[in-house]
């Protein structure tokens, strides 16, 4: 298995995540103790009062049981348990948690699924009623995330629940210098995308 930090550079100590798996190895492994540790460690660098060892135990419990998507939302919902109360703090903590942004388009491996917990916490906190007031702030995240990952499973659930203000802002980042945010754009909004809740609105009718 090769490995990649997603930790600052400028720590030595942070312990790495996974980049591919090896033939046979399950799929949800790409989510484990090691994923948990770094999340733990970068959450801790960037809000120091992130309790690591409370994450820690509620993130491993019962984890082995799941499959990858379900230990993304398991994650979730641990993070949301012990980052700030207040949805637009805990976003700042996201935010400033997160490793650089890639620079490259190909050859990405599988390290990006470190950051499928954080997708699938905007996509379900970020469309709570008390969540609209900081719809631009769940923006800048998911734009932030797609550098890194990918966005497309978190930006649906706001295509739902506030579509043509989300729209608004896809029509913006079309026009964006990152081919990872215009990627996005087209991908975010098909209607069937495997893993992904389906948009049957976007889909178009014929006589």
């Amino acid at each position: 298995m090769s490995r990649v930090s997603h930790g600052r550079a400028q720590d030595p100590y942070l312990p790495p995540a996974p980049r591919s798996i090896g033939k046979g190895v399950p799929l949800k492994l790409l989510i484990g103790p090691e994923v948990i540790d770094v999340i733990a460690h970068n959450m801790r660098i960037a809000w120091p009062e992130f309790d690591s060892r409370g994450f820690k135990r509620k993130a491993l419990k019962g984890i082995d049981d799941l499959e990858l998507m379900a230990r993304g939302h398991l994650v979730a919902r641990v993070l949301r348990e012990v980052l700030p109360s207040d949805y637009g703090a805990a976003i700042d903590v996201i935010l400033k948690s997160l490793t650089p942004a890639n620079t490259e388009t190909s050859d990405l491996g599988l390290s990006g699924f470190f950051y499928l917990p954080h997708v699938f916490f905007l996509g379900t906190f970020g469309v709570i009623p008390e969540a609209e007031k900081y719809f631009a702030s769940s923006m800048r995240a998911q734009r932030e995330l797609t550098q890194r990952f990918t966005s497309e499973f978190c930006i649906r659930p706001f295509l739902i629940t506030w579509r043509e203000r989300t729209l608004a802002e896809l029509r913006e980042w079309t026009r964006d210098p990152d081919p990872h945010v215009r990627r996005l754009c087209s991908e975010g909004t098909r209607p069937r995308l495997p893993w992904a809740s389906r948009l049957p609105e976007f889909r178009k009718t014929r006589s």
